[in-house]
């Protein structure tokens, strides 16, 4: 075996070919589908054509929001001061990207967050808010578990819709309060960044999950 195996939580993991292999079985590369196949040795492949149609139709299946926890400043080694008073003791909204329901999650009584998706460059949001007035302010969470860049509301004009944020939209200080801002002198790209944070002086603060964080 000219592979090392993978010891990780408590499992230890070996090459298929190598396992399949020893047991007499043998094994092919299937490309176009990126699975391995492994069928006795000497009988022709088999037609696996129907297990692929099914697991094609099978979709992830999105983790609903949870609830329950109330924002405690004390769980974050750093938070900006003035912004503890907009966050302190608000209910918890935690979720994935994918796992906004269909009727979006309120931030306060007039605002709805209805998807969030990362790319490295940007966040793009969608949010309604029916009067026309402003969505809700945007945190982000950095490795380590700080919360100093903030982007101030944007106004949702046009009822329900999407629009971006980039690094240049968030700005936060240093500790001998020189301004950073996202993407100059700050940080570089939202694989930095942990997780996003909306709040918008209601009840609610909605916590997002980046699955681009490259952090630990």
């Amino acid at each position: 075996m000219d592979v090392a195996p993978i010891l990780k939580s408590g499992r230890t993991y070996l090459p298929a070919r190598y396992v399949a292999e020893a047991l007499g079985y043998e094994v092919a590369w299937d490309a176009e589908n990126k699975v391995v196949v492994c069928y006795p040795k000497g009988e022709e492949k088999p037609d696996y054509s129907n297990i692929m149609e099914y697991v094609g139709e099978q979709k992830p299946q999105p983790t609903p929001p949870v609830t329950g926890e109330t924002f405690k400043a004390s769980d974050y080694s750093y938070v900006v001061p003035q912004w503890k008073q907009r966050l302190e003791g608000k209910n918890v909204i935690k979720v994935s990207e994918n796992g906004f329901p269909a009727e979006g999650i309120k931030v306060n009584k007039y605002t709805t967050v209805y998807g969030v998706k990362f790319y490295k460059d940007k966040i793009e949001i969608t949010a309604e808010q029916p009067n026309r007035g402003a969505g809700p302010h945007h945190y982000l969470v950095e490795a380590g578990d700080k919360i100093r860049y903030h982007a101030d509301p944007r106004f949702v004009i046009d009822g329900k819709e999407t629009y971006k944020k980039v690094p240049e939209s968030f700005v936060a200080a240093d500790d001998k309060g020189n301004t950073l801002r996202g993407g100059e002198n700050g940080f570089k790209d939202f694989t930095e960044i942990k997780q996003l944070v909306f709040e918008a002086g209601g009840d609610n603060v909605i916590i997002i999950d980046n699955p681009l964080y490259k952090g630990k």
